[in-house]
């Protein structure tokens, strides 16, 4: 799942900004750890097959880069939300 999400922020990162991303895909896991992703999944899990509950990591400020400072994770039900 993590490669995925990478892969997904990689790819938007390059259409968007026509950049690569600052980070590596183990950096990226780190930070995912240090942002309560383990509890955000396990939530995830025991809800599964309910979308609103799928986990998206999104850019605070639509103009800014994917980088840490600027980045967000949260569920889609919370993201539609906003």
């Amino acid at each position: 799942m993590i490669h995925r999400k990478y892969c997904k922020i990689r790819n938007r990162q390059k259409n968007i900004f026509k950049t690569n991303l600052q980070f590596n895909e183990v950096e990226f896991k780190k930070w995912l750890e240090n942002n309560n992703y383990k509890k955000i999944y396990d939530i995830m899990m025991d809800n599964l097959g309910n979308n609103a509950y799928d986990i998206c990591v999104i850019r605070k400020n639509k103009k800014i880069e994917y980088v840490f400072g600027n980045m967000i994770i949260m569920y889609r039900k919370d993201y539609f939300k906003k």
